[in-house]
């Protein structure tokens, strides 16, 4: 109920123009809620290096630098996915990276000489990343298509919430970007707002959501947290997947605690 009422007051915002102000007032008051906490955080883990503030809420939407060092259950979905789908892998990619919160991670459980990428359309998380963590090659990409890679580049590719915030045009842009880059025999985890998700959807966007198949929610700036989309795994499978073998679908519930489906193609 109270996600419902959120959501609601988030349409009423979009639709008279406030939505990215609140979203400014929001970011500041959860910097200022955080703030005790994190000054606890970095003396308790001196050698940790962290983020920016304002680039830990753009991707996540706190300002907590313990959530941010915690996030080993995402972790290790997405090497137990590598693992099982395309152990070995040579090049790792993370599509849409942010302050790498995921992938600083990954040299920890990967085998050794795996090469890790990220990329990321926010400049300074890109910077950002460069300056604080070694051993993993950054690169910037647009908005759209093409990213700095040659054909056949990647073994994995896996990009969490990044669909999510992307307009039709863009989505399917992007999914024969990272079809042109990955290897033959190579896997992409990608996550989407699925049918749990759509839950929270207004009665007018789920009746869309099932005919239609997808739901974009915009009038503020793509690719930002407030833009969002979702999508029928139907559609899913069927138009945004096209050119893909579905080797796995995990789909969001309140038992795998995720409000996103996660896919595997190969």
């Amino acid at each position: 109920m109270k996600s419902q009422l959120k959501q609601r007051l988030k349409h009423t915002l979009r639709h008279t123009g406030l939505l990215e102000l609140a979203e400014r007032i929001r970011t500041l008051w959860v910097e200022a809620r955080a703030g005790r906490d994190n000054r606890s955080f970095c003396k308790e883990h001196p050698d940790f290096v962290v983020p920016p503030l304002a680039l830990l809420v753009d991707i996540t939407g706190h300002a907590s630098f313990r959530k941010y060092w915690a996030c080993s259950n995402t972790v290790r979905s997405v090497v137990d996915l590598i693992e099982k789908h395309h152990p070995n892998p040579e090049r790792v990619l993370e599509w849409g990276c942010g302050p790498a919160r995921i992938l600083r991670h990954l040299p920890e459980f990967l085998p050794q000489g795996t090469q890790l990428f990220g990329t990321d359309y926010n400049r300074e998380s890109i910077r950002w990343c460069k300056e604080a963590i070694p051993g993993i090659t950054f690169a910037e990409n647009g908005s759209f298509p093409p990213l700095p890679f040659a054909e056949n580049y990647f073994d994995v590719i896996y990009a969490l919430s990044v669909l999510t915030h992307l307009s039709v045009s863009q989505q399917d842009a992007w999914m024969k970007e990272l079809r042109r880059v990955l290897r033959p025999g190579g896997h992409i985890i990608l996550t989407t707002h699925g049918e749990y998700s759509g839950t929270l959807l207004t009665a007018t966007e789920l009746l869309r959501f099932q005919d239609e198949g997808f739901v974009v929610r915009d009038r503020v700036q793509e690719g930002s947290r407030s833009f969002a989309a979702y999508h029928h795994p139907d559609y899913a499978r069927n138009h945004l997947f096209a050119g893909f073998q579905v080797r796995e679908h995990i789909p969001g519930s309140s038992a795998a605690n995720t409000w996103q489906d996660t896919w595997v193609l190969q």
